[in-house]
């Protein structure tokens, strides 16, 4: 009995262990995703002009979508950091192609004015939102909570028959 309890200690440490270096192996490899083998010289055309420092978003679908009617299409890091960054940046893009992303001041510009919008009355005498007030976005900007949203399902209050609810698929309540 007493080995035994000798011996759950120090396995109890190792697994401990084990699992912290596991963690931090995958967090590490996480977070050097984003542009990993962005420095060799093979690459094609459309991932050289994406990793770029001022890339022109036109420009890189062009050459992207030439470069896979030319080849045949291969899943690699590449071709799936092209589609988060198209996703990050589409947002962004302007009429010419360039990348201009907001200035904190305009961040914090946005942020306030969706708030005010949610502090004022919007609501009308047969529906009124309930909430949620605001989405946070993949970048960690606000946008308004209360656009379009498929209802997914709907009850009628029990005490009050004239009372309908609404919940839509993005979490939304009406």
């Amino acid at each position: 009995m007493a080995l035994v309890l000798l011996v759950k200690p120090v396995y109890m440490k190792s697994i401990l262990l084990v699992l912290a270096v596991v963690c931090s192996l995958s967090l590490s490899a996480q977070s050097n995703l984003a542009k990993a083998g962005s420095n060799q010289s093979n690459l094609p055309d459309w991932v050289q002009l994406m990793y770029s420092e001022n890339p022109n978003f036109y420009e890189v679908v062009e050459k992207y979508q030439h470069y896979y009617t030319v080849n045949d299409f291969e899943k690699n890091i590449h071709s799936q950091y092209f589609k988060r960054w198209t996703s990050s940046v589409k947002k962004f893009v302007q009429p010419d192609g360039r990348i201009i992303y907001p200035t904190k001041e305009e961040l914090e510009s946005q942020t306030a004015d969706i708030l005010q919008h949610q502090a004022s009355d919007r609501g009308s005498d047969i529906w009124h939102y309930e909430g949620p007030n605001h989405h946070v976005d993949g970048d960690g900007s606000l946008t308004a909570g209360f656009r379009h949203s498929n209802v997914y399902c709907h009850d009628r209050s029990a005490t009050n028959t004239s009372l309908l609810y609404c919940g839509t698929e993005s979490g939304g309540l009406y």
